[in-house]
């Protein structure tokens, strides 16, 4: 019931409750025997409750959603504090320990909002049209998260920045996009449009007014290998020349 209402840090309690019946004897006076069934049960609730944790977060960028993602968060927080006890313990974990809550749900989340296309498609104008919408989605997505996600993070990871998370995740994508396209690039405008969105990238995007206080950029990494990015910056002067 809990969680048809969207009380995801209560459900989450409740599956702890019982996983600790199960796998913790003194839990209780009275004698809990953990079969198989009971297990797989406990098991299936829990990826019932990972698949509602997931559609909050994914929701998370709707303002209308923000009591929900704070129940969320609480329920993540709780879910990898108990793979902690679990990561410590002299007992064999259960199978689905650990749960790594957040981290798969954020990159699944991410995954999803960027779409990206089949990695076998090689049509050039189609990835150049790739690469120009996956970085409207990241610069919307990451002013969301600095005005509203951030925020609920703060309640319960007072030292979490969730800002520079989604940036390096939102930065892998754009640049296993950006290799794809060099794959592809047969024509010095190619090569132009591939630097052109590297520039924007770094100006437009990371270095936004907004999110200046919250990203690292140059943790973030480059978006593209050393040698790639010369051999762009050489086609580009030839070019000018």
């Amino acid at each position: 019931m809990n969680l048809e209402l969207g009380y995801l840090a209560e459900a989450s309690q409740q599956l702890l409750d019982r996983e600790n019946c199960l796998f913790i004897s003194q839990c209780s006076s009275k004698e809990v025997i953990c079969t198989e069934d009971n297990k797989n049960d406990l098991k299936k609730d829990y990826e019932i409750l990972m698949d509602h944790l997931k559609k909050s977060v994914h929701d998370s960028f709707n303002i209308d959603n923000q009591e929900m993602l704070r129940s969320t968060i609480m329920a993540i927080v709780e879910q990898e504090e108990k793979d902690k006890l679990w990561e410590e313990a002299a007992e064999e974990a259960p199978s689905w320990r650990p749960m790594r809550c957040h981290d798969t749900i954020v990159k699944k989340v991410v995954e999803e909002r960027l779409q990206q296309i089949n990695e076998d498609n090689d049509d050039i104008d189609i990835l150049k049209r790739e690469v120009v919408r996956i970085g409207s989605v990241i610069q919307n997505d990451l002013l969301q998260v600095v005005k509203h996600v951030q925020r609920c993070y703060s309640d319960c990871y007072s030292d979490f920045n969730a800002c520079n998370m989604y940036a390096q995740l939102y930065h892998q994508a754009f640049s296993t996009t950006l290799r794809k396209l060099l794959q592809c690039s047969v024509t010095v405008e190619d090569y132009i449009f591939i630097l052109q969105q590297i520039n924007s990238f770094s100006k437009d995007i990371l270095n936004q007014d907004e999110l200046n206080p919250h990203i690292n950029p140059e943790s973030l990494g480059a978006l593209l290998p050393e040698e790639d990015y010369k051999v762009l910056e050489e086609q580009y002067l030839l070019h000018k020349e």
